[in-house]
Parts: C-alpha cells; sequence; structure tokens
C-alpha cells in the first residue's frame, strides 16, 4: 500500500506509526524470500516473483504455463497494517492484490509435493500459504469470500 497523506482521496486509515513504518519499509526494503529458493527448485511446478501485483503475475504464470488457478482473496497473506487498511477501506483490497512492489514468490506446488515442500519453507524458517488451486483453462481468477469473482480496473502494475 502506498502510504497516502490524510487529506488524499478523504483516507483516514487510522494506523499506528508502527503499522506505518511497517508499510514503509515493506516498500523501501524489500526481504525477498532467497532462503526459498531451493525449496522452490526442488518441489514446485511453477514458480515467478511477485513483483508487479499478485493477480497480473499470477496471470503471467498461469499464461505461461497453460493452466488456470482459482485464488481465494481472503487466503492471501496480509500484514496487520495492511489488514487495518482493509479494515478501514475495503476498496484498497483491490490495490493490495494488484499494485506491487510485493517482493514475494507465487509458486505452483503439485498436491504430491505439499508436504515436503512446507517442511522446506519450515526449515528455510519462511511462512508459506496455500492461497487457491490450479485447474484446466486458462487465466487466474480471484474470488471472494462470497465466492464471487472479483474483477479489477487493471491486473497489474504497467511499466508501459
Amino acid at each position: 500500500f502506498a502510504l497516502r497523506k490524510k487529506t488524499d482521496m478523504g483516507a483516514d486509515w487510522k494506523l499506528s506509526e508502527t503499522q506505518r513504518q511497517h508499510l514503509r519499509s515493506r516498500y523501501l526494503l524489500p526481504q525477498p524470500r532467497n532462503a526459498l529458493a531451493e525449496g522452490v527448485r526442488t518441489h514446485a511446478s511453477a514458480a515467478m516473483d511477485v513483483s508487479d501485483g499478485l493477480a497480473g503475475d499470477f496471470a503471467k504464470l498461469c499464461r505461461a504455463s497453460k493452466v488456470a488457478a482459482e485464488i481465494e482473496a481472503a487466503r492471501v497473506p496480509l500484514s496487520d497494517a495492511a489488514k487495518a487498511v482493509l479494515a478501514a477501506e475495503p476498496a484498497m483490497l483491490e490495490t493490495a492484490l494488484t499494485g506491487g512492489d510485493d517482493y514475494e514468490i507465487v509458486c505452483t506446488v503439485p498436491a504430491g509435493n505439499a508436504e515436503s515442500f512446507r517442511a522446506a519453507a519450515q526449515a528455510a524458517k519462511v511462512v508459506v500459504t496455500e492461497i487457491g488451486v490450479i485447474k484446466a483453462g486458462e487465466g487466474a481468477r480471484f474470488v471472494g469470500a462470497g465466492g464471487q469473482a472479483l474483477a479489477f480496473k487493471r491486473a497489474s502494475f504497467s511499466h508501459f
């Protein structure tokens, strides 16, 4: 989330200074999950970094792999600071899923590799979260709590 002044678009998220600093530091000093590289290489069938937004980057991964994904937005891990922003302004979910500068890993892990992948992640001290399923078809579909498809104005940050 880009931090905005209180007067910008009426946003008043009531974040503590600690929460503001967390969001600022995640943006300015990203912490890539390099410790999980070997686990991803060994157990995942596809992977990429998330730097331009989860929705768009996952769609790119699906397009390259010729598969579809159904992602449950509620399962996407968020910091306490991001949750506070969403509690104050639920429409910011789109920004959280499409905004970019996440520097996280998105990967697909076959069901038979799931336990060994989780063990590798635990050994690397990296928390992993299952956010959806891969299936036949095309594209990444994000769904809300009620199972409704989420539509985004743009799927990811565009450099051009």
